[in-house]
């Protein structure tokens, strides 16, 4: 959403995932972070934009499978999910020290069916800082 002036995504490079372990981990992904950028002002582009009113807005969508592979690790205790509800793949990212798992209490986490594909679902989050960590989701597609 407009911040109050123009603001573009800048593609950053994602580190080595060795690099990105942790015993702190709140998730584990499967591979490497697919995704890394920073926000930043339009016209200059060397000036990160980190605060956002409204919120940034993140979506990925998940596929049937992937949403199948999540609710078997939960079956196998591979993957903490809410009670009573069914799980669903994790996303979340490195904040410098360990890999933290977006949540419905932090990130506003949301799932819903995907009404493009008639298939999988469409997640969001919405932040209010976000400062260029990689992304990386479980199960991977």
């Amino acid at each position: 959403p407009y911040q109050g002036k123009s603001v573009k995504i800048a593609q950053r490079p994602i580190p080595p995932f060795e690099t990105l372990q942790s015993p702190q981990d709140e998730f584990k992904p499967a591979d490497p972070p697919r995704v890394n950028f920073e926000v930043v002002d339009a016209r200059h582009s060397d000036v990160a934009v980190t605060e956002f009113d409204p919120p940034l807005i993140l979506e990925i969508e998940f596929t049937d499978e992937q949403i199948k592979a999540a609710q078997q690790a939960a079956q196998e205790g591979k993957l903490t999910h809410v009670e009573n509800q069914p799980a669903m793949p994790l996303w979340g990212f490195w904040d410098g020290t360990h890999w933290v798992a977006f949540t419905k209490e932090k990130h506003k986490l949301d799932y819903i069916p995907n009404g493009k594909t008639k298939s999988g679902v469409i997640s969001t989050v919405k932040l209010n800082r976000w400062a260029d960590p990689p992304i990386a989701w479980w199960p991977r597609s």
